[in-house]
């Protein structure tokens, strides 16, 4: 059920865009590889799990031009601590 913050119209052209993005995204799957990465950032820097596996994922995609997009304080935090490009939505 919509919490009807926006007007149905509005409401559609954001489904509109959002599946047009989720179209773009190219799932990773979590392997051990992957998986011991994680672990090897959450308990380097305090990550919580899923910041780790997060930024375990973008390491294993990134390019020389890529920049994470996040939010999360300590996620920010440890991505700029390891010298990756971060840019935070509104900051």
């Amino acid at each position: 059920m919509r919490a009807r913050r926006l007007s149905a119209r509005a409401a559609a052209r954001s489904l509109d865009v959002a599946g047009g993005l989720l179209a773009e995204v190219e799932p990773i799957e979590l392997d051990a590889t992957l998986a011991d990465r994680a672990g090897e950032l959450a308990t380097e820097f305090g990550l919580r799990g899923y910041d780790a596996v997060h930024l375990a994922s973008y390491e294993l995609i990134a390019t020389d031009s890529s920049v994470l997009v996040a939010a999360d304080g300590d996620l920010v935090r440890t991505a700029k601590e390891i010298g990756h490009a971060v840019a935070v939505p509104g900051g």
